[in-house]
């Protein structure tokens, strides 16, 4: 029920909780095994947008390098 409240105040962008609903959200307990998976995929991720950025950044040069050199 709580998150049901909490989900309804973000979707229609409450500006607050208040403290009884906040006493009320359940916090799950996650095992270590899961934290690591969850851990190491959240750093694959922001590595992979780096490298996309990275591979963006190359072909705009290049594309520019071309247009100049034509």
């Amino acid at each position: 029920m709580t998150f049901s409240i909490i989900l309804k105040s973000q979707l229609e962008g409450a500006k607050r909780l208040d403290a009884e609903q906040i006493k009320n959200v359940l916090i799950p307990i996650i095992s270590a095994d899961k934290q690591k998976i969850i851990s190491d995929l959240v750093k694959k991720s922001f590595d992979a947008r780096k490298k996309s950025k990275e591979l963006l950044d190359e072909a705009k040069r290049k594309v520019e390098e071309i247009i100049e050199n034509n």
